[in-house]
């Protein structure tokens, strides 16, 4: 796998491999249940890479896959593919390649919201579909002009009783309301918070917490007010800082807790609160741990921070290797373990 991260769900691990396969592990054996085919190599050349958030609804997972992809460009393929998750049988797959006046293809870091049966998701082309969950057919689409979409779709509840979602497009970074009404979807407002932004929002208390960068190449961790759609907080992180993963949000009495990270050396752990409108460094890897991050933290039951899959086995306070796999698999996060944080 290029960029994906696993999902867990009925004791299984979902991976979704640069061939465009998936492969499903037992939790508690770590055995191969299924595995699907690979995909035909995309029309347009090159091959596929699997860096996008795979979705779990209607008992199947759903994974999306790029091919020709480029930092300052657009790609010139995709994949969308709907796997049984029980039986590892591919219910359907939609292959898009660029062609005529189209922008881009594809989906590069982007990731799906399920909207009951169905999904809501953004694409290289800077098109935001909803696609039906069991036919993989489109049944709306809008679009955000020629932007891409690199970061998942994500719900921000109901507004006059109409579901609302966020997007955010790459360049400019945007973040953008959009609603369904039916199965119509409609661009309700936006609101311009910097230069880029791969970043996947985390929503709380009416704010979304979004990270990216401004035209200096300057981290930003920003924070907008999704009611009037302005943004009531930016954060410098310094010099190629790029805030590119999503937050994780923790409430505690009456203060919201933000935790982020950087894409710099040496990718460390940051906590935003709200009450002080304040960034502190809470965690900065050493040795080999120490490097650039675009993981997005992951907090456990126990109210753990999880960033690095650590070694598994069996330790002096009597863990088994199975249980731990299993405990892992639910976190599921890739950079370094956090522990006491107050989560």
């Amino acid at each position: 796998s290029y960029f994906s991260r696993p999902v867990y769900a009925d004791g299984l691990i979902v991976c979704a491999n640069d061939d465009g396969s998936l492969a499903a592990f037992s939790a508690q054996t770590l055995e191969c249940v299924w595995k699907t085919p690979a995909l035909e190599a995309p029309s347009v050349g090159g091959r596929y890479q699997s860096n996008s958030t795979m979705t779990l609804a209607n008992g199947c997972v759903y994974a999306e896959f790029v091919a020709g992809v480029s930092y300052s460009g657009t790609a010139s393929a995709g994949a969308m593919t709907c796997v049984d998750l029980a039986t590892g049988e591919v219910r359907w797959t939609k292959l898009t390649s660029k062609s005529g006046d189209s922008t881009g293809e594809g989906y590069y870091w982007a990731g799906a919201c399920a909207s009951g049966t169905d999904l809501v998701i953004g694409d290289e082309g800077g098109r935001v579909n909803l696609v039906d969950g069991t036919t993989g057919e489109v049944k709306s689409s809008v679009s955000i002009g020629d932007n891409p979409i690199r970061a998942t779709i994500v719900s921000a509840g109901v507004q006059d009783g109409k579901q609302v979602f966020l997007a955010i497009g790459r360049h400019p970074a945007t973040l953008y309301k959009i609603v369904r009404d039916g199965d119509s979807l409609a661009i309700e407002s936006s609101c311009a918070f910097g230069n880029e932004s791969t970043s996947t929002p985390a929503v709380a208390g009416g704010k979304a917490y979004v990270g990216g960068n401004d035209a200096s190449y300057n981290g930003q961790f920003t924070v907008i007010d999704l009611a009037s759609m302005t943004v009531e907080k930016t954060v410098d992180m310094g010099a190629r800082a790029n805030v590119q993963a999503s937050p994780v949000v923790s409430v505690q009495g009456d203060d919201t807790y933000v935790y982020f990270t950087c894409n710099k050396n040496p990718g460390s752990l940051y906590r935003y609160s709200q009450s002080t409108g304040e960034v502190a460094e809470v965690y900065t890897p050493s040795g080999s741990e120490a490097n650039y991050c675009t993981a997005s933290v992951v907090a456990d039951a126990a109210g753990n921070l999880d960033g690095v899959l650590v070694g598994l086995g069996r330790g002096g306070g009597g863990i088994g290797d199975v249980e731990l796999v299993e405990q892992l698999a639910e976190q599921l996060a890739v950079l370094g373990k956090v522990d006491g944080l107050g989560l």
